[in-house]
C-alpha cells in the first residue's frame, strides 16, 4: 500500500489484512489516478479552472448546485473543519445534520428531539470511547499517589436488542460500552409485541 498523507492513521492502521480485501479493479481509463490524489483538486477545482464552473454538479431535492457553488461550499466547510475545529487528514467526521434528518424520517420525531438525540449519541460515543484504552490489563499512573488498574475481561460476543424509541441514542448506549470493553456485538432490531 502506498504511503498515505493521513496524519490521523487510525483507519489505515486498522484495515483488515490485504488478503481479506475485495479485489479492486480499476481498468477503465477514467479511473486511472496517481497513487496520491487530492480528490477536491482533481474532481472539483480542475472543473472550475477549466471553465466548467457554471455547469450543474449536484442535483437533488430542492438542490441544484453548479461546480462553482459546490466549490464555494466545500471550501467553506473545509475552512471550518481545519481552522476552527482542528481536523487533520485521516480524521473521521460525522454529519450531524444528516443524522438528524434521517432520525426525523425514520421516527417522526420533531427537529428539536432529533437534534437532541444526535447530540446525546455523540456525547455518549465520546464518553464510552474514553474507556476503550482503559481495559487492557495494564497499570495506568494517575496524577495523585494512586494507581489505576484496568482489567480486560470481555464476555466475548454479546447480543443487543436495539429499541425503537430513541434508536440512535439507544444503539450507542447499548453497543458502545460493550465495544469499549473488548466485546463483539450482534445487533437485532427489537420486535415490539412478539414473543419468542
Amino acid at each position: 500500500m502506498e504511503r498515505s498523507a493521513h496524519v490521523d492513521r487510525f483507519v489505515i492502521d486498522n484495515l483488515p489484512p490485504a488478503d481479506e480485501w475485495p479485489e479492486l479493479i480499476f481498468e477503465r481509463p477514467e479511473l486511472q489516478f496517481p497513487p496520491h490524489l487530492n480528490a477536491t483538486a482533481t474532481l472539483l477545482d480542475r472543473a472550475v479552472a477549466e471553465g466548467h464552473g457554471e455547469r450543474v454538479a449536484v442535483i437533488g431535492k430542492d438542490v441544484r448546485w453548479t461546480y462553482r457553488e459546490l466549490q464555494r461550499r466545500v471550501d467553506g466547510l473545509a475552512r471550518v473543519l481545519v481552522e476552527d475545529m482542528g481536523v487533520v487528514p485521516g480524521n473521521r467526521v460525522l454529519d450531524a445534520d444528516e443524522r438528524e434528518a434521517r432520525l426525523r424520517t425514520m421516527t417522526g420525531a420533531s427537529k428539536r428531539d432529533a437534534m437532541e438525540e444526535v447530540a446525546t449519541a455523540i456525547r455518549r460515543t465520546f464518553f464510552y470511547a474514553g474507556f476503550a484504552d482503559k481495559h487492557d490489563g495494564a497499570v495506568h499512573s494517575t496524577k495523585s499517589r494512586h494507581v489505576t488498574l484496568a482489567m480486560n475481561e470481555p464476555f466475548g460476543e454479546m447480543g443487543v436488542l436495539c429499541p425503537d424509541e430513541a434508536p440512535l441514542a439507544g444503539f450507542v448506549s447499548l453497543v458502545m460500552p460493550a465495544l469499549a470493553t473488548g466485546n463483539r456485538v450482534r445487533l437485532k432490531e427489537m420486535q415490539v409485541g412478539t414473543a419468542s
